[in-house]
């Protein structure tokens, strides 16, 4: 299953990252004067590079099961200025 990007944004990080496995996290703009990011783990294969400008849906990765994982699934944060957020309202 493909996984996209939530909002356009910068990759700030892709690769294996502990118990999160493959994980690519992307800066996007502020949002209340605060930091926002997102963040996509546990994937099968990262389609992205560190530096590179992603715009909004487009393609990530591939939902998999790398990290401390029991099964397929994505893991999929929103933090704003650095503390996790409920995502809903990115959804």
């Amino acid at each position: 299953t493909p996984v996209r990007s939530a909002a356009a944004g910068r990759v700030v990080q892709a690769g294996p990252f502990g118990g999160y496995g493959n994980y690519v996290c992307l800066a996007h703009a502020q949002v209340r004067g605060q930091q926002m990011t997102t963040c996509y783990a546990h994937l099968s294969q990262i389609l992205v590079r560190k530096g590179q400008v992603i715009p909004v849906g487009d393609y990530l990765g591939r939902v998999g099961s790398t990290g401390a994982s029991t099964g397929p699934h994505l893991h999929f944060e929103v933090r704003l200025g650095g503390r996790p957020t409920d995502p809903r309202q990115w959804l």
